[in-house]
């Protein structure tokens, strides 16, 4: 096998380099020792490597899997995929162009990014300098990990031929911690963790933000920054949950933003007898969507398939589908996050839009809003034969914190009937509140009236004293029972500690599994879908997303089963719908004709009623397993 020199000198890029292992080594040590040889072919090599960085891979540059050994230095053969990928990155840099890459793991478009910044680091027309980030420092640069990007960077450029280096480098010189120099062009590339004020020391062609989706507490913030530092910011990721700022970029809408998009089955050896399933993974859910169904595509081939065996859910979504909602460790997952998912394809379309006077406690309705904070989303109005709960969550308004939620959920047909959220502080969400509640009631404080709970853990108490001031009178008040004392006391509202924030998040997910209404809220169904678990258990929103949707709906879920309601009205609609108690709780209904009770009287003798019904179905339930079994 010989090396043409004519055809390294074809201006057409006629070059063809053998993509075999074996071959390849062969051609390029042909091709070396040509070039050591032949000053003029040597030049012309040179020439082709800073034209064509598609030649510059196949040709010189490697890349490193400890899983091939003894074949674990790897002569870096481009697939199809990633020639595409080098390309629309070399004109991402050139242009300035901010781009993101959405990835199955072990696709190697890492090593892609990193040589490629390299390739451009290293020509001698100079001009370019590179910042390089990652989550964690360690990831940066350590010497002697070959996980981290400096590690991958020297791995290649020691593999260099010497006269394709920069002219004067000197490993003990130019190479640093987190900084390579080229000493002909003054070019630098630069290595930083995450941080929110990432990449603001510098200017730059391009900068990388590496596994981007898994960059905490700061990701906005870095992203932002960058912006200011290079035209070309770069953010590459597997998915790690429906939230992030990863997240926005992938889903989002930017016309600015190019965005690439790399999965297994594009891969040549992954993708080997390559199908589609079928039926769809959500044919299940055809019935219910009708006109709104759209079949999920789910490729498989015998190599996902061994994958799949070895890897949990989580895993398969994060690394293999790109799916950002299986992704991640999501409180609700499994049935409750296959809902989730079916509710996601479902239109937000609110029939009514309010503007909330707050001075004047009065709604008036409005045209759809452009943007939808501070305005209360109606998806169904108040209808004399229902009853509503009325769930509250409350910030301290601080510009650029949380959001204040006002969710009013259907008691009768379990759907989200409505939705407010805003930046707006205690007192004023009391009058949000009132405002509501007078909504869906027939007068102020009527028989029909939404029981309100709201989450009175620190700023919650002002607005529920607020809300007393202002007339309302189905304030929630949680019971407290003593066990010891056989007594029981009461608390405004509801508070959040860890047994009560449990019981939310298992009333969530009964109602999730058991599909029991429509959330409506794409909003809701966004929280309820990055609502995850932290390294130390805790239940909280992923970084950059919220939860305060998830609160509100939780309360307003623990509301409607805790307090009471009118029976009467109860009764009507359900001999209307042909629906007895019995459907609902499994027990005869009957109406009390006892003497008429206070609110706190009321509220316990729900409650203690409710618990009834759980441990009798409970009984019911464990004395049917133990039938069938014995009759086994």
């Amino acid at each position: 096998m010989a090396v043409d020199v004519q055809k390294l000198n074809d201006g057409s890029n006629g070059w063809k380099v053998p993509k075999g292992y074996r071959e390849n080594l062969e051609w390029r040590g042909m091709l070396l020792k040509r070039a050591q040889s032949d000053q003029m072919f040597q030049l012309k090599a040179k020439e082709l490597y800073e034209r064509d960085p598609i030649f510059a891979f196949n040709a010189f540059f490697w890349t490193y899997d400890p899983r091939r050994r003894p074949l674990h230095h790897q002569p870096f053969l481009t697939y199809d995929y990633e020639d595409e990928l080098i390309r629309e990155l070399q004109g991402s840099v050139e242009s300035g162009q901010d781009t993101v890459i959405e990835k199955s793991r072990d696709m190697g478009i890492t090593w892609v990014v990193l040589e490629l910044f390299e390739w451009f680091w290293s020509k001698s027309t100079g001009g370019f300098d590179f910042l390089v980030g990652s989550r964690i420092a360690d990831y940066v640069d350590k010497k002697g990990d070959p996980r981290t990007h400096f590690e991958r960077l020297r791995y290649n450029l020691y593999r260099l031929p010497k006269w394709l280096r920069p002219r004067g480098f000197e490993r003990g010189k130019h190479d640093n911690f987190m900084k390579l120099v080229n000493p002909e062009t003054g070019n630098a590339i630069t290595g930083e963790s995450n941080n929110e004020s990432f990449s603001t020391q510098g200017r730059y062609s391009g900068v990388f933000f590496d596994e981007f989706a898994k960059w905490m507490l700061t990701d906005t913030k870095a992203w932002d920054s960058a912006g200011d530092a290079t035209p070309c910011r770069i953010a590459g990721s597997t998915p790690f949950g429906a939230g992030g700022q990863f997240y926005k970029l992938a889903m989002g809408t930017e016309s600015g933003i190019k965005k690439l998009r790399y999965h297994w089955s594009q891969h040549p050896t992954k993708s080997l007898g390559l199908n589609c399933v079928w039926p769809a993974p959500n044919d299940s859910d055809r019935s219910r969507m009708r006109e709104d169904f759209k079949a999920v595509e789910k490729l498989t081939s015998p190599w996902y398939e061994k994958e799949c065996f070895r890897r949990t859910a989580a895993e398969i979504a994060q690394n293999l589908d790109i799916d950002y909602v299986g992704a991640g460790n999501p409180v609700f997952d499994g049935r409750a996050m296959d809902s989730l998912k079916f509710y996601l394809g479902v239109k937000d379309e609110p029939k009514e839009w309010y503007k909330i006077d707050i001075e004047g406690l009065k709604a008036e309705a409005i045209v759809s809003p452009f943007d939808a904070e501070g305005f209360l989303a109606v998806y169904s109005g108040r209808n004399e034969k229902r009853r509503y709960s009325i769930g509250v969550d409350v910030v301290e308004g601080t510009e650029g914190g949380d959001f204040a939620w006002v969710l009013v959920f259907d008691r009768m047909s379990k759907n989200v009937a409505a939705c407010y959220f805003s930046r707006i502080d205690e007192v004023g969400l009391a009058r949000v509140v009132r405002v509501v509640a007078d909504l869906y009631s027939t007068e102020p404080n009527g028989v029909d009236a939404p029981w309100v709970g709201i989450e009175t853990t620190g700023p919650g108490l002002a607005t529920f004293d607020q809300c007393i001031g202002l007339g309302m009178t189905n304030l929630f008040m949680a019971p407290r029972y003593d066990v010891v004392n056989g007594g029981v006391s009461w608390r405004k509202g509801w508070r959040t500690d860890q047994s009560s924030k449990n019981e939310l998040i298992s009333g969530i997910r009964e109602y999730l599994i058991e599909r029991r209404g429509a959330l409506n809220s794409a909003r809701l169904v966004g929280e309820l879908m990055t609502f995850v678990r932290t390294k130390s258990g805790k239940a909280e929103a992923k970084s950059s997303c919220h939860d305060d949707g998830v609160m509100s709906f939780g309360i307003a879920l623990q509301v409607d089963i805790l307090a009471p309601a009118d029976e009467d009205a109860l009764e009507k609609v359900r001999v209307e719908e042909a629906r007895t108690m019995s459907d609902q709780v499994g027990l005869p209904f009957r109406k009390d004709e006892g003497p008429e009770m206070s609110l706190q009287e009321r509220c316990f003798a729900h409650a203690v009623a409710k618990r009834f019904e759980r441990e009798e179905r409970q009984e019911d339930l464990w004395g049917q397993i133990g039938g069938e079994e014995g009759d086994e």
